[in-house]
C-alpha cells in the first residue's frame, strides 16, 4: 500500500520502509515511464543500505513502463552536475529530463571553537547557464566557484 505522505509538492521522500518502499518505488518508476514516453532513464543510489532494493524495484518498473535502464551507481567521476541546495542539510541532485534524488544529510550543529569566527562571503554576478540547455556555454558555475576557494585556503 502507498502511504501518500511520502508525497510532497516537488518530490517524494519519507522514512523507509513505512513511506517509501519497494512497491512506491516500482509504482513511481512505472508511472514515469509510462506518462513521460521514457526511452531511457538514467539511475544511480548512494552508498545506504536500503538504496539497493529501492533502486532494483524503480528500475523494475522503469523496465515495464517500457524504458532501458542505465544503472551510473558504479561509476566514478570528479564532478557531479547540477548540486544545488536550498534547505540546509538537503543537497539537491537532478539532471534534465531525469529523476531526481534529495539527499539529506542528520548533523547536529555545534558553537564554533575558540580561536575561530564565521565569515560570510558570497559570490555573485555570474550569468547561469551552468547546467541543462546552457552547459556548453562554459559561464562560470558559482557553486564551484565557491568550492575551489575553500579548497584553496584549507589548511593542510
Amino acid at each position: 500500500m502507498l502511504n501518500k505522505n511520502a508525497f510532497k509538492a516537488y518530490d517524494i521522500r519519507g522514512i523507509v520502509p513505512s513511506e517509501v518502499n519497494e512497491e512506491m518505488a516500482y509504482l513511481v518508476g512505472r508511472i514515469f515511464a509510462v506518462m513521460y514516453g521514457a526511452r531511457e532513464v538514467v539511475v544511480g543510489r548512494d552508498i545506504r543500505t536500503t538504496g539497493t532494493s529501492l533502486l532494483e524495484a524503480l528500475s523494475e518498473g522503469l523496465c515495464h513502463g517500457g524504458a532501458n535502464v542505465i544503472d551510473i551507481t558504479s561509476l566514478k567521476g570528479k564532478r557531479f552536475i547540477n548540486l544545488d541546495s536550498e534547505d540546509e542539510g538537503q543537497m539537491f541532485i537532478g539532471c534534465a529530463g531525469g529523476l531526481d534524488t534529495t539527499a539529506v544529510f542528520n548533523y547536529k550543529q555545534e558553537d564554533f571553537k575558540e580561536g575561530y569566527k564565521p565569515v560570510r562571503l558570497e559570490i555573485g554576478g555570474a550569468l547561469g547557464g551552468h547546467s541543462g540547455d546552457d552547459i556548453n556555454k562554459g559561464r562560470a558555475n558559482t557553486v564551484q566557484q565557491m568550492a575551489r576557494f575553500l579548497y584553496s585556503e584549507m589548511a593542510y
